[in-house]
């Protein structure tokens, strides 16, 4: 019976099928995934911010709210004031946008290139009696 059928189609039928099908398959593994994307942030300006209603804004968190409106991604900012090895870690987050790259988050999380680095440095007063990072630390009174 298949034969006949095969026959009557011709080849032209079962191979537009298995063409389609592959074809859905590449579509719906690129598709957009339905769940939000739990994007990481805390106050870390310029980069991150509290806007004016509690909302994140920053330069870091205009760019991934661009990159996944192009995409079709849908995305959900959660306000995490711990490490975001942690929110990581933990669950919290699926994603961060800004981290201090070091062997603990290398651990962690995977890191693909290419990413931004930057680097910051803190000018003082020839007198001042600050050398390190440490020696800005408030003191208690």
């Amino acid at each position: 019976m298949a034969g006949k059928w095969l026959r009557r189609v011709g080849i032209g039928a079962p191979a537009f099928c298995a063409v389609g099908l592959l074809i859905w398959l590449a579509a719906s593994r690129h598709a957009p995934q339905k769940r939000p994307y739990r994007i990481g942030w805390e106050i870390d300006p310029p980069e991150q911010s509290r806007g004016d209603h509690g909302e994140p804004t920053g330069f870091a968190v205009d760019l991934v709210k661009e990159a996944a409106r192009r995409r079709g991604i849908r995305i959900e900012w959660v306000y995490r004031p711990e490490s975001s090895e942690a929110a990581l870690r933990g669950g919290q987050v699926d994603l961060w946008p800004v981290m201090t790259i070091t062997s603990e988050p290398a651990a962690v999380v995977h890191i693909p290139p290419p990413f931004l680095e930057s680097t910051f440095c803190l000018l003082v007063r020839s007198g001042s009696s600050a050398r390190r990072l440490g020696d800005l630390s408030p003191t208690k009174a």
